[in-house]
């Protein structure tokens, strides 16, 4: 049993690590498809995600391309730089004053470009939470949903006005009203016709605003120049997705959007995403690979330990006689006890030193005791011409003769 204790050990060990990389390989798969983060996030790969946008652009001008991580307040945006919000989530404060005056100013300052686009999964929330309510007088087509009441701004039940000077209204119902199309006066390589799937678009309560596409007579995506830079606003991010890329593409809308040969910010903030460094990373930064080399080369020299044994392992006792050699008995544990700690040579005088001590030579004539001393001496003054097998037989005639007499 206790043989196979080594094996049974490093087996444990083997299906410890075979387990833990299926749960990594598990966790890696989860990750690699993209949906536990949230839709139109650069870091998603499945249809609802912007990862083949980021990539793609990314291929184009590598390094030109960037994720941000950090709150808008403080952002450092390039000049020239495009920064994009993908997929913000249409709320009552999604055009917070606070939340974008910092980016804006920069955007004003440095002739950036800020990109925004709302999700085109947000539906209308409140007609679903009061369906079968009559609708207010005034409102019989759509419902103001989101908006920063500024001072110096129109009291419209919560159009947004004054920092932005643009308004965001769902239709009732979640209806999307139709495809878009450019406007007049907009450059002619921009696509006449865009997919459009959302249900929210824009109220211009600002002269600055310029409508570049509507559907209907309601304004989709608008542009407004903002100090030396711009501020572009599109309703839906059905074309930014990956979905959108594969079955509906429109690279001269993409293009127009984000200009090429520019640097290109994708915003992961708004997402809730944010990169707080860990363990592993403050690794990395500190260059610490030596440290982590050899707490794994302790880790292994503990498993090797803990399964090898490096001295002969004793037998597991049987019934609580850990002292009894079971198979022998004294006279053979007493010869095993001489062949392991005296020498051949010397065995002779240790048995009749022995003898002399014991009560056994008390019973033997002084003479027949003499004549066995002499034997001994004549065995110590020359042993290389006297067997030690032979004189011992001398030995044990002479005792025997005087017990025979």
């Amino acid at each position: 049993m206790s043989n196979h204790r080594p094996y049974i050990r490093w087996i444990a060990c083997l299906c410890g690590l075979l387990f833990i990389a299926g749960m990594g390989r598990l966790f890696w798969l989860r990750f690699e498809v993209g949906d536990l983060y949230p839709a139109y996030s650069s870091l998603r790969c499945d249809p609802l995600g912007a990862e083949a946008l980021y990539e793609s652009l990314g291929e184009v001008d590598p390094g030109g391309v960037h994720r941000n991580f950090t709150p808008l307040d403080h952002v450092s945006l390039d000049p020239a730089a495009t920064f994009l919000v993908c997929g913000l989530t249409v709320s009552p404060g999604a055009l917070a004053v606070p939340r974008w005056k910092p980016l804006l100013d920069a955007v004003a300052a440095g002739g950036g470009r800020l990109v925004v686009t709302f999700s085109a999964a947000a539906m209308d929330r409140k007609a679903e939470t009061d369906g079968g309510q009559p609708t207010p007088p005034g409102h019989q087509e759509s419902d103001h949903v989101t908006g920063s009441k500024d001072p110096g701004g129109t009291d419209d039940g919560g159009v947004a006005c004054g920092l932005w000077g643009l308004g965001l209204i769902l239709l009732q119902g979640g209806k999307d009203g139709g495809n878009a199309h450019r406007c007049p006066g907009e450059p002619d390589w921009l696509p006449g016709t865009l997919i459009r799937r959302s249900p929210l678009y824009f109220e211009l309560m600002d002269s600055s605003w310029r409508a570049v596409y509507t559907a209907g007579d309601r304004v989709v995506v608008a542009q407004r120049p903002w100090g030396r830079g711009e501020v572009v606003m599109v309703a839906d991010s059905y074309l930014f997705s990956n979905e959108a890329l594969r079955y509906s593409r429109s690279p001269g809308f993409l293009a127009w959007a984000l200009p090429p040969r520019a640097p290109i910010v994708f915003d992961e903030i708004h997402n809730g995403l944010s990169r707080q460094p860990g363990l592993a990373g403050l690794m990395r930064k500190y260059r610490l690979h030596g440290v982590v080399l050899t707490l794994a080369l302790l880790v292994l020299l503990t498993i090797w330990r803990q399964g090898t044994v490096f001295v002969p392992r004793v037998g597991d006792p049987v019934s609580g006689e850990s002292e009894i050699a079971l198979g022998r008995d004294a006279t053979a544990g007493w010869i095993s006890l001489l062949h392991r700690h005296i020498p051949p040579r010397d065995l002779l005088f240790v048995c009749h030193e022995a003898w002399r001590s014991s009560a056994a030579a008390d019973r033997i004539p002084g003479e027949r005791a003499e004549h066995v001393a002499q034997l001994i001496v004549a065995y110590r003054a020359d042993p290389r011409h006297q067997q030690p097998a032979a004189v011992y037989r001398s030995i044990c005639k002479t005792l025997k003769q005087e017990t025979s007499s």
